[in-house]
C-alpha cells in the first residue's frame, strides 16, 4: 500500500473535521490564522516618564485621585516621590509649595528632584446622589379552570447611587518647566441595586466614586505611559 506523506494526512484530517464552510473560507482560515498581538502606543504627551512628583492639589476628593494615580504608576514601574520627600527637598533648597508650580521654578525643582513629570490635581466637583425608583411589570396569565385571561402586576424597586466628578489634571515637564498637557475629566458613573421584595439597599457611595477615580486614572496614564 502506498504511504501518503504526513502533511497530506494532516490536511485530510483537517478537512474531515472541518465544519461545513466553503473551500475558500477553509483555506483562508488554515493559511491565515488570527493572531492576537499586544500593542503599546507611545504616550500622547510625548514624554519618557521615569519619575513623577505630585504638586499642589485642591478640591474635595483630590487626595483620593492622587492615591489612585500613585497605585497605577507604581504598578507600571514608575518612581513616585511622596509628599514627605518632596517637602524635605524643597525646604532644604528654600522653595515653597506655593512657588514651585511656576514654570521657571518648576524646572529648577525638577533639576533638584530628578523628576520627569509633575502632576497637579484640581477638583471642582465631587458629589454623590442616591435616588429610589420603581417600575411596574404587567404579565398576562390564564386561569386553568376557566381559561380566562387576567393580568398580574409586579413592582420592581431600584436604588441608584450616582457620583459626579469634575477634575482638571495638569502635567508639567520638570526638565523645562513647561505645561505639556491638561486632562479634563467629567464623569457621572452610577450603580443600581434592584429587588422585587421591597426597596433594596443603595450601592455604597465609595464604590461609585472609585469608578470615577478609575476613569480619571485611565485618562491620565493613557497620555503619560
Amino acid at each position: 500500500m502506498k504511504r501518503l506523506p504526513l502533511l497530506t494526512h494532516l490536511f485530510a484530517a483537517a478537512l474531515l473535521g472541518a465544519p461545513a464552510v466553503s473551500s475558500g473560507q477553509f483555506w483562508a482560515r488554515l493559511l491565515n490564522p488570527e493572531v492576537t498581538v499586544d500593542m503599546r502606543h507611545p504616550p500622547v504627551f510625548g514624554l519618557e516618564v521615569e519619575t513623577v512628583v505630585f504638586g499642589p492639589a485642591s478640591g474635595e476628593c483630590s487626595d483620593e485621585i492622587i492615591q489612585s494615580l500613585i497605585n497605577r504608576l507604581v504598578t507600571d514601574g514608575i518612581k513616585v516621590l511622596n509628599r514627605q520627600e518632596t517637602d524635605l527637598i524643597l525646604a532644604e533648597h528654600q522653595f515653597s509649595q506655593a512657588g514651585w508650580v511656576k514654570a521657571g521654578s518648576a524646572a529648577a525643582v525638577g533639576e533638584m528632584l530628578g523628576s520627569s513629570v509633575m502632576i497637579s490635581v484640581n477638583v471642582t466637583r465631587c458629589a454623590t446622589e442616591q435616588l429610589p425608583s420603581y417600575r411596574d411589570h404587567v404579565y398576562e396569565r390564564t386561569n386553568p379552570d376557566t381559561d380566562e385571561k387576567y393580568e398580574v402586576r409586579e413592582r420592581e424597586f431600584f436604588s441608584k447611587t450616582s457620583a459626579y466628578l469634575t477634575a482638571s489634571i495638569q502635567v508639567t515637564d520638570m526638565a523645562t518647566g513647561k505645561i505639556v498637557g491638561v486632562v479634563r475629566s467629567d464623569y457621572a458613573p452610577e450603580l443600581v441595586n434592584s429587588s422585587r421584595e421591597g426597596q433594596p439597599v443603595f450601592p455604597a457611595e465609595y464604590d461609585v466614586l472609585d469608578l470615577a477615580y478609575g476613569w480619571v486614572n485611565r485618562d491620565v496614564t493613557r497620555r503619560l505611559l
